[in-house]
C-alpha cells in the first residue's frame, strides 16, 4: 500500500549504448512505418524518444508550451517529448513522416495493454529523468473509457486501486511496464510510471504539495523552451544536456501540413542575454541542430538564426533523408 511519505528516488538503471555528448548517438537507419492519426503519432513519439536517447536502431495537449499536459510532468525532468494529436492528426506532413519511419519493435510498448485505445488519444508525452536514461512517465490525454481501463488494471494486470495524496493511483504487481497508473478522469488524463512507482508518487507529491515543481510553473525551463519553439505536432525539450558551449537546454518543434517538407523551429537556452548574444552565429549551433534533425531522419535547411533574450532561436525547412 502507498504511504503519505515523500517518495525517495531509486537508483535509475541506464540503457546500454546511450549517446555521449548530448543528442548525438543514434546509429542505424529509420525506414517506414505505415499508420495515421493518433496511433501513428504515438508511434512517432516513441521512435523520436528512442532515437534521441540512443537506444533505437542499433544504439543499444500540444500547442505552445505543451498546453495542459505540462501540469502532469515534473519540472525537473531531463527530456520531454510531446505530441499534439488534437489539431494535427490529419496533416499530410505527419502522415508522411510516420510512413518514413520504422519502429524496430524491440522497445515499443502497446498502450492497449492497460485498456487504452490509441485512437482516442488527443495528446501524448514521454518523460525521461535524463537524456540517455530510461523513460519514467508516460502521459496521455483523451476521451477514454475509464471504466474499461480500470477493469484491465484490476483483472488483466492485477493492479490494486489506492489513494495517494488524494489521487486515484493503481499499484501494479511485479516489475516492468506499467509500475503504477494514475487516473484523472475529470480532466481526461492518464499518467503511467513505466518502471518505478516512486516516479509517479513524486509527481503526485508535486501536484498536491509543490505545484511550483511542475513543468507548467511560470519559471520552468521546460515550459520556457517549449514556449520559445512554439506550436507543433511534435515538440521536444531537453534540459542540462547540450553539447554547445554554455548551452543549458534545447528544444525543437515540427509542424506544417505540407507532404513535401516539414517546418522546424528550434531554440537553445543560455544563462543570460549576453551569453546568447555571444553565441549568435556560432557554427556549433548549426552543426548541433542539423545533426539532431538527421537523427530524426530529416535533412534540415536552416533559415534565420538569431539571439532572442536568453535564447538563440532559429527555423528551417526539413525534408526526409533519402
Amino acid at each position: 500500500m502507498a504511504t503519505n511519505e515523500t517518495p525517495q528516488q531509486d537508483e535509475q538503471p541506464q540503457q546500454q549504448g546511450g549517446p555521449a555528448g548530448g543528442m548525438f548517438g543514434m546509429s542505424g537507419k529509420m525506414l517506414g512505418i505505415i499508420g495515421g492519426g493518433a496511433a501513428a503519432l504515438v508511434a512517432v513519439i516513441l521512435i523520436v524518444v528512442l532515437a534521441v536517447t540512443g537506444v533505437f536502431g542499433g544504439g543499444g495537449g500540444g500547442g505552445s508550451g505543451g498546453g495542459n499536459v505540462l501540469g502532469y510532468i515534473p519540472g525537473d525532468a531531463g527530456l520531454v517529448t510531446i505530441g499534439d494529436v488534437r489539431t494535427q492528426m490529419n496533416r499530410d506532413g505527419l502522415e508522411d513522416y510516420v510512413e518514413f519511419i520504422q519502429d524496430s519493435g524491440d522497445d515499443s510498448r502497446d498502450t492497449k495493454d492497460i485498456g487504452m485505445d490509441d485512437d482516442n488519444i488527443q495528446s501524448f508525452a514521454v518523460v525521461y529523468e535524463s537524456l540517455g536514461g530510461n523513460d519514467i512517465l508516460w502521459i496521455a490525454e483523451g476521451d477514454f473509457e475509464f471504466d474499461d481501463i480500470r477493469e484491465e488494471l484490476d483483472d488483466g494486470l492485477d493492479c490494486e486501486d489506492d489513494d495517494y495524496r488524494g489521487f486515484e493511483m493503481w499499484e501494479c504487481s511485479g516489475r516492468g511496464f506499467p509500475a503504477a497508473v494514475a487516473i484523472f478522469e475529470k480532466d481526461g488524463y492518464i499518467v503511467i510510471a513505466s518502471q518505478r512507482q516512486s516516479d509517479l508518487e513524486r509527481l503526485l507529491t508535486y501536484m498536491s504539495r509543490e505545484p511550483e515543481q511542475l513543468a507548467n510553473a511560470e519559471d520552468s525551463d521546460i515550459r520556457r523552451i517549449l514556449n520559445t519553439v512554439g506550436d507543433g505536432w511534435l515538440q521536444i525539450a531537453a534540459v542540462d544536456d547540450c553539447p554547445v558551449d554554455r548551452c543549458q537546454g534545447s528544444g525543437l518543434a515540427l509542424r506544417g501540413d505540407d507532404s513535401d517538407s516539414i517546418d522546424v523551429s528550434f531554440a537553445l537556452m543560455f544563462g543570460s542575454e549576453r551569453a546568447a548574444e555571444a553565441m549568435e552565429g556560432e557554427i556549433g549551433i548549426d552543426d548541433y541542430i542539423t545533426t539532431l534533425l538527421s537523427v530524426l531522419a530529416l535533412d534540415l535547411d536552416i533559415g534565420n538564426v538569431r539571439a532572442n533574450g536568453e535564447f538563440v532561436v532559429g527555423d528551417g525547412i526539413a525534408e526526409f533523408v533519402d
